[in-house]
């Protein structure tokens, strides 16, 4: 079981932001993914999808925003 780090694509300022959360999965991916390209065929764990809808602070403009589309949400593995 591999960790990895959440990122979200912030519509703010058109850049991704790591949330902070790192998650263990089972057979995730070698490299960053996002959630909606690795999950397109089974279900997401619970953990996963408690994170969309979360509001989440943008560093650089200091707004939140939530992110609600799957697939700009990334699983980011840590090495």
């Amino acid at each position: 079981m591999a960790d990895y780090d959440i990122h979200f694509y912030c519509e703010e300022c058109k850049q991704t932001h790591p949330l902070g959360v790192k998650i263990p999965i089972k057979d995730g991916p070698r490299i960053k993914r996002s959630v909606g390209a690795f999950y397109a065929v089974k279900q997401p764990p619970q953990k996963i999808t408690d994170l969309v809808d979360s509001r989440v602070l943008c560093p650089k403009t200091g707004k939140m925003f939530t992110q609600k589309d799957i697939y700009q949400i990334f699983l980011v593995p840590i090495k």
